[in-house]
């Protein structure tokens, strides 16, 4: 759902603006982690991740797009920055706050899943009502919009080769990221026990 997410609303963004594509995002990441709340069955909670992935998958093009062109010029590296140090570094600390303390509270493993995926629900809520609030469409953007023309052709022919390097490089950074966050507990269990 995600690469899905990332490739269709980042040009739907250009089209249609920042603020509708990163409002549609939160709207579609808000169903999904609702959806994952109430899975009745694991068929159902496989097709809520992939509806919450295509919302967060787009909001990775847009969120750094609009952050870095709402800024100046010398604002717009920090504010990537900043935001991928909330979303990388805060939401997997929240995450395992949470499913610790449902834990520590005695709540049985079905309860604790879906404790999980309602406070998600609730801070996709809460992201929701402050994007529609505040997030509109930065001046540079605006401006660019209204000038261009057959850009997207031109951008790709001049620009292939960092775009591909980039984007194998952030496939190797999440295959170690990820992958290796997903083997912890197997890999402190081998180191436990020897």
């Amino acid at each position: 759902g995600a690469i899905f997410g990332m490739v269709t609303f980042g040009p739907l963004s250009d089209i249609l603006g920042r603020r509708a594509g990163l409002i549609s995002c939160s709207v579609i990441t808000l169903a999904g982690a609702l959806l994952s709340t109430l899975a009745w069955n694991v068929n159902a909670l496989i097709l809520a991740r992939i509806i919450t992935g295509i919302g967060m998958g787009g909001e990775y093009p847009l969120a750094s797009s609009h952050s870095a062109e709402s800024g100046s010029v010398d604002d717009g590296a920090r504010n990537v920055a900043l935001l991928y140090l909330f979303g990388s570094g805060f939401g997997p600390v929240l995450c395992d706050l949470v499913t610790y303390f449902l834990d520590l509270a005695g709540f049985p493993p079905h309860v604790i899943w879906r404790g999980i995926f309602l406070v998600g629900s609730a801070l996709s809520f809460a992201g929701l009502l402050l994007r529609f609030a505040t997030t509109k469409n930065s001046k540079s953007f605006t401006k660019a919009a209204k000038r261009a023309t057959g850009t997207r052709r031109n951008f790709f022919r001049y620009y292939w080769r960092p775009l591909l390097g980039t984007a194998l490089i952030w496939l190797l950074f999440d295959i170690v990221e990820y992958g290796l966050k997903q083997n912890d507990a197997a890999i402190f269990a081998s180191n436990a026990d020897g």
